[in-house]
């Protein structure tokens, strides 16, 4: 403690607090980090390393999106498509549980029904809703991380909610 009040000019207090800052942030990054692999997300950070003068991620407000920054771009964190497919899964179960292999009278006639199948394609750079001839999401597109966070977080996505209230099952193609 001497030699850093010394090399302070006997003013080491910034330098400490500087210090216990320091180590706030740090256990503050792992824990966000930990949080992200929870979700199956992997946090990548800047291609500089140190963080430097990148300006702050940029957020929308009206999705509650956060997007990590990369040097002036948005990227996307590592997903864990093992993950997305087993929430997708879940969900699929769900409705089956609830709704699925039901039988709808009319009348006299009577005629078993499934839930609605929306198809989902995922490729390398993006997923495509719809099936053949749909268009690219790429992952880095704003809905497309609301769309893969609603499934991470157990939820049906909320862009699909007025098109199939009582939800839908999923339809997984790795491509």
């Amino acid at each position: 403690m001497r030699q850093l009040d010394a090399a302070t000019g006997g003013n080491a207090a910034p330098l400490l607090a500087a210090e216990r800052e320091n180590q706030r942030l740090r256990r503050q990054v792992e824990e966000m980090e930990t949080f992200l692999n929870d979700y199956g997300l992997k946090w990548v950070g800047t291609s500089s390393g140190g963080g430097g003068d990148a300006p702050p991620p940029p957020i929308d407000t009206d999705r509650d999106v956060l997007l990590p920054w990369t040097e002036g771009a948005a990227t996307v964190p590592q997903l864990d498509l093992d993950l997305l497919i087993a929430r997708i899964h879940d969900l699929n179960t769900i409705i089956l549980e609830e709704r699925g292999g039901g039988v709808v009278r009319s009348g006299r006639r009577a005629r078993l029904s499934r839930p609605d199948t929306v198809a989902l394609s995922i490729y390398a750079d993006g997923l495509s809703l719809g099936g053949e001839g749909s268009c690219l999401r790429r992952y880095d597109a704003v809905d497309t991380q609301a769309f893969i966070r609603d499934v991470l977080d157990g939820f049906f996505p909320s862009e699909l909610r007025r098109r199939y209230p009582d939800g839908f099952l999923t339809e997984v193609q790795d491509r």
